[in-house]
């Protein structure tokens, strides 16, 4: 069998395909779930730089944004 037969015979017909799918999934999930930690925590910290510091709970937080 030459090397062309062999990848079509592990790809095609052992199902190799659903691997190659399953890990672009798994890539596509990991993207967005990181997307949206970041989207929730750049809005959080936009929101504490913006807040007027008026307890000491947001002068504290406003320096850890702030680093």
């Amino acid at each position: 069998m030459t090397e062309w037969e062999l990848f079509l015979k592990a790809f095609i017909q052992d199902g190799g395909y659903n691997v190659v799918i399953m890990g672009l999934f798994a890539t596509i999930v990991i993207a967005v779930f990181g997307l949206l930690f970041g989207f929730i925590i750049g809005s959080i910290i936009a929101v504490i730089k913006v807040i007027t510091p008026y307890k000491l709970i947001i002068k504290i937080l406003q320096k850890i944004c702030d680093l």
